[in-house]
């Protein structure tokens, strides 16, 4: 027995010692605790990131990207660059695109140093800071979708304040851009309108007297309050006078108003924000705590290491609208994270309907900072290592397991945004199918 012992031993000493500089070798080591280079080197760069993405990415199980093919391929070409004197940005640029560009995580984006830049594309530098470059994944697509066009704020601001059917407008001067309206309808009855770009209401200073806040203080019927914890806190808003508008909010607010039959909630632009936002925009109009679909995170640094689905909830806060009445969620290309979140979320919904375009596909959570604890998302420190990697720390699908990231959720009704003689197609659209149940194109 002993004999055997002492062969064994030299023998497993041998493959290991063969087997720990190949690149395909377990390299299971959290990618923020890497020894920091002691040269500024764009192989070990190349290499620190695809070991990175390649422990902590959520999404291996359904990314068709060949990620051992990667490295074969431009790991020689990195190690090349280590040799040059001078790295032309477009050459630099060029190969991390190769390396990248193609995951399917819409949120991904890495940060990454041309050590050795000669300065001829500093105009597409983050910050214009030479030699840093930040490099998206397959959310570049998108701008290539057909009849892709950007966000026209204040096109579609204009449109909306000169609609022939708006009755009350209330806007804010800061923070997320908050809109809220009434639009008549031809019964006497109203719609309510609210538009948000981003899911950063905790940003928003102030109370229900500041401008900034009176749009989602109507709309939801809630006030602002700070706690000890610096957080958010809601509370029901019992109405008051508005110098310049009517009083309309009272005690539940628009979406509870008997008054109002049809909701327009408007993510167009969104591009996200904080995941808490999600229960009080998305929940508020759900009538009870809501089966959005399931989410996995790794519970190792394994590539397939994934922990089982977990069933993803929408909650609802106190004051949600307590009787359903058909909803409307506008959104296009530029709708991503919680936007789309909460635009599936509706578009799932029996008195729901998603009309606009395509959302961009950033469907999963991301929560940077965590790593240590989910063993996936963000990591790196560009002024440390010279990378910094953003993907998401979560694999989110719907309730019948269906991923949307990389593809985005598909409207019931598509309609694109022209904005031709100061019209927006899609808001007259949203009314449209409020008034009739449907929409004529």
């Amino acid at each position: 027995m002993k004999k055997t012992k002492l062969y064994i031993i030299p023998l497993l000493a041998i493959v290991m010692l063969a087997t720990s500089c190949r690149k395909d070798a377990p390299d299971l080591q959290s990618p923020d605790n890497r020894p920091v280079s002691t040269k500024k080197s764009y192989a070990y760069q190349f290499n620190a990131v695809w070991h990175g993405i390649n422990n902590s990415y959520v999404f291996w199980d359904i990314d068709t990207v060949d990620w051992d093919a990667k490295y074969e391929q431009y790991y020689p070409k990195f190690e090349a660059l280590d040799a040059s004197s001078i790295v032309s940005d477009s050459v630099f640029l060029s190969l991390w695109r190769g390396v990248v560009g193609q995951l399917r995580d819409h949120h991904f984006y890495i940060e990454v140093c041309n050590f050795k830049s000669e300065g001829d594309l500093t105009n597409d530098a983050v910050n214009k800071e030479k030699g840093r470059f930040r490099i998206g994944g397959g959310s570049r697509n998108v701008k290539l979708r057909e009849g892709y066009r950007g966000t026209d704020f204040d096109g579609q601001y204009a449109a909306l304040a000169n609609h022939a059917k708006l009755d009350t407008l209330l806007i804010n001067t800061k923070g997320c851009n908050m809109r809220s309206a009434l639009f008549s309808k031809s019964n006497g009855k109203k719609i309510a309108y609210f538009r948000l770009s981003g899911f950063h209401i905790e940003d928003v200073s102030g109370n229900n007297t500041d401008v900034a806040w009176r749009p989602m203080a109507y709309f939801f019927g809630i006030e602002w309050l700070k706690t000890s914890y610096g957080r958010a806190d809601f509370t029901e808003k019992t109405g008051s006078q508005v110098s310049g508008y009517k009083k309309i909010g009272e005690a539940h607010g628009w979406i509870n108003d008997d008054n109002v039959e049809g909701i327009i909630l408007d993510l167009r632009g969104n591009g996200g924000g904080n995941a808490d936002n999600l229960v009080f925009i998305g929940g508020s109009l759900t009538q009870s705590p809501t089966l959005y679909g399931y989410s996995k995170t790794k519970e190792g640094l394994g590539r397939l290491d994934y922990s089982a689905w977990t069933p993803y909830h929408i909650l609802t806060p106190r004051n949600n609208m307590t009787t359903a009445k058909t909803i409307v969620v506008l959104a296009d290309d530029n709708s991503a994270s919680c936007a789309e979140i909460t635009t599936q979320l509706i578009h799932s919904l029996p008195n729901g309907t998603f009309i606009g375009r395509q959302t961009c596909g950033a469907t999963c959570p991301l929560l940077p900072g965590q790593f240590n604890k989910l063993l996936s998302g963000v990591f790196g420190n560009y002024s440390k290592y010279g990378y910094y990697c953003y993907t998401s720390n979560f694999n989110l699908v719907d309730a019948n397991y269906k991923s949307l990231e990389g593809i985005g959720v598909v409207p019931d009704i598509k309609v694109d945004y022209e904005g031709k003689d100061g019209k927006d197609e899609q808001l007259d659209a949203a009314i449209e199918y409020l008034e009739t149940g449907k929409v004529t194109k």
